[in-house]
């Protein structure tokens, strides 16, 4: 590009347009000015604030003011009336700005390109009204509109690999100039050999359809084979292989494979969020098959093809999602179920007194879901946790009393069944996976807690997990140890694709109360945790999820047992595991002295510790390894509690606080986080009749946890 230009304009800061003009601020010369544009104030902002260092930004406010201060303007707008509104408007668009700039004697040398991928009808009209525009300028000037989509997604787009098809006049560009201009400027968006000019004006455009059209197809073929595959117990993974080195290979399946897990950086894998989003799916092959009826092209995929992302995108559950979420719609055929018809009893698992074996009773009356919050689900997984255990003994009175016969079990997982008739929420639908957190079923709603802004156990208003009046499922009510169940549905998140129903179960109190300590502790990537009782059902998630976050990890604990289970994990790489009987607190910590340079006591060690062990020795061990102002973030509850040195308190600074329970949005990040992360528990399950063994099991010291699976296929 000419040296002498030193200013381009950027209209469209959206999930396409902002990395694009990110990556174009850091890697073009800081002697350019980078003029953005766009409707949303926050994205303006944010793009000032990240390429502070990185070159002049200055915003504009139309693409009238972007055209007569640059010489290139380039677009990346949502749809054809955006396109129509800045390119042609009588008064701010950009045809408007370049009549003026000639008024007004500036420069005459002016390109403007559009990057998004709108219909071709809308391209070829902003075209000819470019050339009606520039036939009534002086001759000394030069204008050219040039149609440049790209392809590559979202995650093209963060990394400047993007694929560019260009069209420009011939009139404009017979002696290559403007293509050479710019190329020069999309090679820093995208990859400079993959930068085509593929004919005139519209050409670009056509070529980007055509090409949607045809992932948009292979996006369904390739997930319908994957599962297949899946469904016929197969290795999705080794599949993968064995088809990108075969005829099936395409885009899809060696890029942006549609199976959870198989491609750890794809959308897939993050409960499909990111990506390409399936209602722009939908609209590109629409545009492709409206494309072909225009030229009389005959066409048979399209027809089906469209009818599956319709469906798919008119699913609330799948609105936003990356467009390979037709590989979870195909395995979902209850999105537009009906209730099915139930049993009016069931089987339950029921403690008739503290400190008795468990009763398993048929006969139990099955529950109506009724409340407007309501939700009835039949369980499909339910999992001890040590609640359990001290609840069965007396030891939660103080707390909250059970109503004897008592259904236990407050982490569980199932399947929708039942709305009520005038549902308070419509998130949730007849067969959603969801899991059951142990939180507040029906809080009055009325009281300080549960309206009060801000409430830490709640981002739902009128919902408190502290609400005097709740009961908390599993405790003060019924729980999971039961084939259906009542929840309420701010209690409960949907399971992402990526997690069994039995894995889910225990994330539900044991994942979710030990990733809001972690979050508590507020610690950032690269400071230093200890997970104190590594090895019991909380702790080894805990090592998980720590170490996901970039977190230094060390795990204590003082059994064989525990430490051996937590040196099995395989996705705790970094994690120092350290064996309380044979290391001293001090001995612990002493090499991070060296680390960080530090000779003083006080001045290293962890930055937080998370309590989940019962004993006072485990508690000042914890604490005897932060640093001064470190954080503890205690989780269990013994009935003796804790003291606490005022020389900690005081002269030390440690903070100290508690953490019960996270928040709704913590609650579906927690799962999510989960899914993306390969966060699972080490688990081991019984069927509903051997409640009673499992707890057997539970009093050994078992590591990990303990599920009951209501489809159980074991011995």
């Amino acid at each position: 590009m000419a040296s002498q230009q030193k200013k381009i304009a950027f209209i469209g800061l959206g999930v396409m347009g902002y990395p694009m003009a990110l990556n174009l601020r850091k890697k073009i010369g800081s002697d350019y000015t980078i003029l953005i544009c766009d409707v949303v104030p926050a994205a303006l902002q944010k793009f000032q604030d990240e390429t502070a260092n990185t070159g002049p930004v200055k915003v504009v406010n139309t693409g009238s003011e972007a055209v007569q201060a640059a010489d290139l303007v380039v677009t990346m707008l949502p749809s054809s009336p955006a396109v129509r509104s800045v390119y042609m408007d009588d008064k701010t668009g950009i045809l408007a700005g370049i009549k003026q700039a000639a008024i007004e004697g500036t420069a005459g040398n002016k390109t403007i390109m559009e990057c998004g991928t709108i219909e071709t009808a809308t391209i070829l009209d902003v075209a000819k009204a470019t050339r009606e525009t520039a036939a009534s300028l002086p001759s000394s000037w030069k204008l050219a509109f040039v149609d440049a989509p790209v392809s590559g997604g979202p995650m093209g787009a963060q990394a400047g690999t993007l694929t560019f098809m260009v069209g420009a006049d011939h009139a404009t560009n017979s002696d290559g100039q403007v293509f050479s201009r710019v190329k020069s400027v999309l090679s820093y968006m995208g990859k400079p050999d993959c930068v085509f000019l593929c004919g005139e004006v519209g050409a670009g455009t056509a070529f980007k359809i055509i090409n949607n059209y045809l992932s948009a197809i292979t996006s369904l073929a390739a997930s319908e084979a994957l599962n297949i595959g899946v469904k016929m117990g197969l290795d999705p993974k080794l599949l993968t292989d064995v088809i990108n080195t075969s005829g099936g290979q395409c885009w899809v399946t060696s890029q942006s494979n549609p199976v959870p897990g198989v491609h750890p950086n794809a959308p897939a894998s993050r409960d499909y969020e990111g990506g390409f989003r399936i209602e722009l799916c939908k609209k590109v092959l629409g545009m492709g098959s409206q494309l072909a009826e225009m030229v009389g092209a005959r066409t048979i995929l399209d027809k089906p093809t469209l009818e599956a992302f319709e469906e798919a995108a008119g699913d609330e559950r799948y609105q936003g999602k990356d467009a390979r979420v037709v590989y979870k719609w195909l395995n979902d055929p209850i999105a537009k179920a009906v209730a099915p018809k139930l049993p009016s009893t069931m089987k339950a698992q029921h403690l008739d007194a503290y400190n008795t074996p468990y009763v398993l009773r048929d006969g139990v009356s099955v529950p109506t879901a009724v409340h407007p919050y309501d939700l009835l689900i039949q369980v499909d997984a339910a999992s001890y946790c040590h609640t359990d255990h001290v609840l069965a003994s007396g030891q939660m009175a103080a707390v909250e009393q059970p109503h004897f016969p008592h259904v236990g079990c407050h982490e569980y997982s199932g399947t929708v069944v039942g709305l009520p008739s005038k549902p308070a929420q419509t998130e949730f639908k007849i067969g959603d996976r969801i899991g059951v957190a142990s939180r507040a079923y029906h809080p009055c709603g009325t009281c300080v807690e549960c309206i009060e802004d801000g409430t830490p156990l709640s981002d739902s208003k009128g919902y408190s997990v502290l609400c005097p009046h709740v009961k908390t499922v599993g405790i003060g009510m019924d729980g999971g140890w039961r084939e259906y169940a009542l929840v309420d549905s701010r209690q409960v998140t949907l399971i992402p694709f990526g997690l069994t129903q039995v894995e889910a179960a225990p994330l539900m109190c044991a994942g979710f109360t030990v990733y809001s300590a972690i979050q508590k502790a507020g610690l950032s990537r690269g400071q230093r945790i200890g997970i104190v009782g590594c090895g019991g059902g909380l702790g080894h998630l805990g090592l998980q999820y720590a170490t996901a976050m970039g977190l230094k990890v060390y795990g204590i604990d003082n059994t064989d047992s525990a430490l051996t289970l937590v040196r099995g994990l395989k996705n705790i790489a970094g994690a120092t595991i350290v064996d309380a009987r044979t290391q001293t607190a001090t001995e612990v910590i002493a090499p991070i002295a060296a680390e960080d340079g530090q000779k003083f006591p006080g001045q290293f060690g962890l930055d937080g510790v998370i309590i989940l062990a019962e004993s006072q020795k485990a508690f000042q061990y914890g604490i005897d390894m932060l640093k001064n102002h470190g954080k503890c973030v205690v989780v269990s509850f013994p009935q003796q509690g804790f003291h606490i040195s005022s020389m900690d308190l005081i002269f030390r600074d440690i903070h100290f606080m508690g953490n019960l329970m996270g928040t709704n949005k913590q609650l579906r990040n927690m799962i999510r986080f989960s899914a993306e992360h390969g966060v699972k528990p080490l688990l081991k399950t019984f069927p509903l009749e051997k409640l009673n063994d499992l707890v057997d099991d539970y009093k050994t010291g078992h590591g990990g946890k303990l599920v009951i699976d209501f489809h159980y296929k074991g011995s």
